[in-house]
């Protein structure tokens, strides 16, 4: 390192951007992002660009905090669209999505054709990146500021003890404003969803108690749920599911997808105890 400049993650980020300009395979993509230093934390950039970059993608340009570890969701997102673990259908255009747990938005724009997008992030500063994300790209949809669980209320958030990509609801921290996704639901006008993703750092399962009259009515229609390799979070969840009419019809390491009224699949998880 000299003069305070990562030289080695400026390096990575370059090759990642000759390959997304050179439209490199998803696999290529994913390997080098995972790969790279970029996937490591609180790795130091220069001051000149004050610790955030905006990456020219595909279809979409996305601003990260490299020293937060905002982009290295990326090559996990090209894995799940890959393997069918996020579903993006032929009528994407006609879709509500709702980003649970959105950071910078990776997820949200990756989806960027749906109809509505609501992408929900708790964290002030990556509320920040995540709103011009989607102002850059005229992402049709609403962010909002806060947490998600079974309850409305305030919760205990520390964003400086790691990444914010890992932060989680807690005893200390800042103070957050926390809403359930049925009150999201009503305050934002949304009958129906197409398709609800949760990224919340373990409490997927609060979450989804926090939609219940959405799920009892059968609003929402799939479900990608990070389970984060645990067999036990990942049953836990298959079990609540099952009572609303879903079955989990697709299962990667992190990230599992799950549909109303499908047929489950017969495979084992692939998830083991963490």
């Amino acid at each position: 390192m000299a003069g305070g400049i990562d030289t080695g993650q400026l390096q990575d980020l370059g090759r990642i951007l000759r390959d997304v300009r050179g439209n490199r395979s998803r696999a290529i993509l994913a390997i080098r992002v995972a790969g790279s230093r970029l996937a490591k934390p609180k790795g130091r950039l220069a001051a000149t660009l004050g610790g955030t970059v905006r990456v020219p993608f595909r279809s979409f340009e996305a601003e990260f905090k490299l020293s937060e570890g905002e982009i290295a969701p990326y090559a996990q997102m090209l894995h799940d669209l890959d393997s069918g673990v996020i579903p993006v259908g032929p009528d994407l255009e006609r879709w509500t999505v709702v980003d649970c747990g959105a950071n910078v938005g990776l997820f949200s724009l990756f989806m960027g054709r749906a109809n509505r997008i609501i992408a929900i992030e708790p964290n002030p500063s990556t509320n920040k990146r995540l709103s011009r994300n989607f102002e850059r790209n005229g992402l049709n949809g609403t962010v909002i500021e806060a947490a998600v669980s079974n309850l409305d209320g305030r919760v205990k958030m520390d964003f400086s003890a790691g990444p914010s990509v890992l932060a989680q609801i807690g005893s200390k921290g800042t103070d957050i404003r926390c809403l359930s996704l049925d009150t999201i639901f009503e305050e934002q006008d949304v009958a129906a969803v197409d398709l609800l993703k949760l990224d919340v750092e373990g409490h997927e399962l609060e979450a989804l108690k926090g939609c219940a009259k959405a799920l009892g009515r059968q609003a929402i229609k799939q479900i990608v749920a990070e389970h984060n390799n645990d067999s036990s979070l990942l049953t836990t969840l298959d079990c609540h599911l099952v009572k609303f009419g879903f079955q989990r019809t697709a299962t990667g390491s992190v990230n599992a997808r799950y549909e109303l009224g499908a047929q489950g699949t017969k495979d084992p998880p692939t998830a083991t105890s963490a």
